[in-house]
């Protein structure tokens, strides 16, 4: 990495547009021969992350209408103040099961 970062260093602003005149197309070309499947490893993490928060709050919202909302807020409350503890006596660290 740091070989490359030299060499960038050292292009002049004319080979470093040809060059990414050159790469761009290419890469835009590998994306759609592929179906932008090379893309799926990046975006991966995102959407599972968006379908975990959504599943979380689709299940909060159940509790709250079973009503086990005093419940819940009871517990929410509880490890917002633990990780806020946490987090002032010097960052947070993971939470194993207590």
């Amino acid at each position: 990495m740091r070989r490359l970062a030299s060499y960038a260093d050292r292009l002049s602003v004319g080979v470093a547009a040809v060059l990414l005149g050159l790469i761009g197309p290419c890469a835009v070309a590998w994306a759609t021969a592929t179906y932008g499947l090379v893309f799926l490893p990046l975006v991966t993490p995102c959407l599972a992350a968006a379908v975990s928060r959504r599943s979380e709050l689709r299940a909060d919202e159940h509790a709250a209408a079973l009503g086990f909302a005093p419940q819940l807020m009871a517990v929410l409350m509880r490890q917002h103040g633990r990780e806020q503890s946490q987090s002032a006596a010097g960052g947070l660290h993971w939470r194993g099961r207590e």
